[in-house]
């Protein structure tokens, strides 16, 4: 990685050294969008030639094929005592989907004497949703329907508004959708990312994705009022080396900013109990929202990976949402959803302004709103996960919306 302090000439010495080790074709060069000069490439060469390009002036670090020793915990919230506080103003979704009302269930209460899914007025108001995802169906009524703004980043894709592997859709749907989505009100930002490269590309990719949305949320000024959806995971054991650790840094480097974290906890509980991949894998030592999935009762899903100390919380996982090749409706299943329910969440609270003064410390937005999540979840069932809740009780909201109120405002 090349140092902020760098300058011009020592960028270009750098390039000349790399063009001169490498094989042309693996040399792969990164730019800052907020300063036009390059941030860090990635490249096949020899160990001789790492010492050489390590003691080349501008060089801050190069990441190798190692097994990566842990970072120190990150700072906890100073706010452990934040509680459920009700909202000055509240509205109810009549038309609410079952894994919807989920997240307004007050303890006692069962799904089906709900009259919706109840919501702060807020609904995530200027707060922006960043999605790294494989795309988004930007004709889609979920999409076109939001009265947030929401647009397409493209640090590493082709610019195409499009979703072909049908998940960001319905990610978008959850985290954000008038019908399906949790914050009725948040922007949306999609960053599609695309899954055919080689996998010693992907890690690489996830920095560029990731410092892009940094550098999006310090132009626009939006410092705790940012959530970065992470549904997406990948194997530890392909990634034990050196980049992983860049790639725990950039992610520390978020949460410095107030951008608050969201990630899946793994849909492989066939293979092991236990978190065991990447990014949540990271929830150990930094302040992330690792999201397990429930079933419509309340009990973990058979997918779902992790154990209590490893998750944050848990949602839905099984869901209704937008499709990504048409304008239609389809049930899809995995922590995934889970996760984009819960940032759509996170973006609702931030917006609350009961919450403002509790959530908005410098340095500890992300880890206080972990504990005000922690603070209000409960298990709908005896010794099963603790599930989200939103602090809004919709039995006092049914006189005042009917039940055939829709999601839209």
């Amino acid at each position: 990685m090349v140092s902020q302090n760098a300058t011009g000439k020592q960028i270009q010495d750098i390039r000349t050294l790399l063009f001169k080790f490498a094989n042309v074709d693996s040399v792969s060069e990164n730019t800052s969008g907020r300063t036009g000069l390059v941030a860090f490439w990635t490249a096949e060469i020899t160990p001789a030639e790492v010492e050489t390009l390590r003691a080349t002036p501008g060089v801050s670090s190069i990441s190798e094929d190692e097994i990566i020793d842990s970072l120190p915990p990150m700072g906890t919230s100073d706010e452990r005592r934040i509680t459920a506080r009700k909202p000055k103003s509240a509205r109810l979704q009549g038309d609410a989907v079952d894994e919807l009302k989920m997240v307004s269930q007050p303890r006692g209460e069962s799904l089906s004497n709900l009259a919706g899914y109840g919501y702060a007025s807020e609904g995530g108001k200027g707060v922006t949703i960043y999605i790294i995802d494989t795309g988004a169906n930007a004709q889609h009524s979920e999409w076109l329907g939001m009265p947030g703004n929401k647009r397409f980043m493209f640090p590493i894709t082709a610019p195409v508004q499009s979703d072909p592997k049908d998940h960001g859709s319905c990610i978008a749907s959850k985290a954000a959708g008038p019908k399906y989505g949790a914050a009725k009100n948040a922007n949306v930002v999609m960053i599609p990312l695309s899954e055919n490269r080689k996998v010693t590309d992907m890690v690489p990719a996830l920095i560029k994705a990731l410092t892009a949305v940094e550098e999006d949320v310090i132009k626009k000024g939006l410092k705790g009022k940012a959530v970065v959806n992470m549904s997406f995971e990948m194997s530890k054991w392909i990634y034990q080396m050196q980049i992983v650790q860049d790639y725990k840094k950039k992610l520390a480097s978020l949460l410095k900013n107030d951008i608050v974290l969201v990630a899946c906890s793994g849909n492989f509980r066939a293979l092991d109990e236990q978190v065991d991949r990447y990014p949540a894998l990271f929830g150990k030592d930094l302040d992330l929202v690792v999201v397990g999935a429930v079933d419509k009762d309340g009990k973990r899903t058979q997918y779902s990976q992790g154990s209590e100390d490893q998750l944050t919380i848990s949602a839905p996982g099984d869901v209704l949402c937008a499709s990504g090749k048409d304008n239609t409706v389809v049930q899809k299943s995995g922590t995934s959803f889970a996760t984009a329910t819960i940032s759509g969440v996170i973006a609702v609270l931030l917006s609350q302004p009961e919450y403002k003064a509790k959530l908005q410390k410098r340095g500890k937005v992300a880890a206080n709103v972990k504990s005000l999540l922690q603070s209000m979840a409960y298990p709908r069932v005896k010794d099963e996960p603790a599930v989200v809740w939103n602090g809004v009780d919709p039995r006092s909201l049914a006189s005042v919306w009917p039940r055939a109120a829709t999601g839209k405002l």
